[in-house]
């Protein structure tokens, strides 16, 4: 023990480390309540205790515990005896908002046991995927209905990133975007919805395009947004574009996949073009932030290779295959868009 610890020191050094007991126990109760259905209860009014312990035959301290947990999460509000969806919870836990992750909690519960404690140390320890292991195949295996349900989760997941990102870059130069590995189609939806000139290509594996179709036409952007089937690694002539942008597609790979995957945009890219690269990054020394590194953790149980990058890293890679002007530019959240450009040769 640091004898020179002052109490100040230590009470706010046992703060946080309470903080970090909590924050264990925070997902799992928020999504407890996400199945039972609280989150649409909530949201057709205020109730209290008594109306949400008959609704959900729950024991009166357990269903308290529960919505004390969600309201310190930022989810509820407790006011006057009665418990409401605060701003948060609307814009993420109901199924009629436009942001909702419904899709993507329901492929959180569904895959749980990849988030214990064992799936966790099994991942560390051997260095490889538990997901194998405890699912006995692949994530994206040919099981029937995970290509819909994947897709719906990661379109649940980006719907708002989606939003933010094309606000954030300018995208007037550019005729047709190629979105590499674009699931849904989620950033190619809100891309052309912002930039009129805009047209893209939604490339990813045959079994994703009939259900990324399903969300383009609920968009009624058709006309704008196709999907094309393929695979980037394999197909030699890709559909041609003045812009490549990859959606959390570099943290599914190690730094060399990375630099293929560069190294072939740039390959077919015309001069000027561009590519961007959509992530969450770690900072240059690997500290943080948090929620890159717990991303970092979770491919450890979804990938044999995929991690977090830092900003540097890239931009080693995209230089490295011959693209200048790199920058990284803060998008939603933690995301940022790292860009590149293929620079025409006098």
């Amino acid at each position: 023990m640091n004898q020179a610890s002052t109490p100040e020191e230590l009470a706010t050094a046992e703060t946080s480390l309470r903080d970090l007991l909590a924050a264990s126990l925070v997902m799992p109760v928020v999504l407890v309540a996400h199945e039972i259905g609280v989150y649409e209860f909530l949201g057709q009014q205020a109730r209290n205790l008594t109306e949400v312990c008959e609704r959900f035959k729950l024991e009166p301290r357990a269903a308290e515990g529960m919505l004390s947990m969600c309201a310190a999460a930022g989810l509820l509000h407790h006011y006057e005896g009665r418990f409401e969806l605060c701003s948060l919870g609307r814009m993420f836990f109901l199924n009629d908002s436009p942001y909702s992750f419904g899709a993507y909690w329901d492929m959180l519960l569904k895959r749980r046991a990849l988030f214990s404690y064992d799936s966790i140390k099994d991942a560390i320890l051997s260095g490889t995927p538990s997901f194998d292991r405890i699912f006995q195949t692949t994530p994206h295996s040919e099981e029937e209905g995970w290509a819909e349900a994947f897709t719906a989760a990661i379109h649940a997941r980006g719907q708002a990133p989606a939003r933010v990102w094309p606000t954030r870059v300018d995208l007037s130069e550019h005729r047709v975007m190629l979105d590499i590995g674009g699931g849904s189609g989620v950033y190619s939806l809100e891309a052309v919805r912002k930039w009129p000139d805009l047209s893209a290509v939604v490339l990813e594996r045959e079994p994703v395009c009939p259900a990324a179709q399903i969300f383009i036409n609920k968009a009624g952007l058709q006309d704008r947004v196709r999907t094309h089937p393929g695979d980037f690694w394999a197909e030699v002539d890709l559909p041609q574009a003045d812009l490549h942008f990859y959606s959390e597609v570099f943290h599914n790979h190690s730094l060399e996949q990375c630099r293929l995957l560069s190294q072939k945009s740039f390959a077919q890219l015309p001069p000027g073009g561009r590519i961007m690269i959509h992530e969450m990054l770690l900072d240059e020394e690997k500290n943080g932030p948090l929620v890159a590194a717990a991303a970092s953790v979770n491919m450890l149980v979804w990938s044999a290779v995929g991690k977090q990058h830092t900003f540097k890293e890239l931009k080693a890679i995209l230089e490295g295959v011959g693209f200048q002007q790199v920058q990284t530019t803060a998008s939603s959240g933690y995301f940022s868009v790292t860009s590149a450009r293929k620079v025409a040769q006098c």
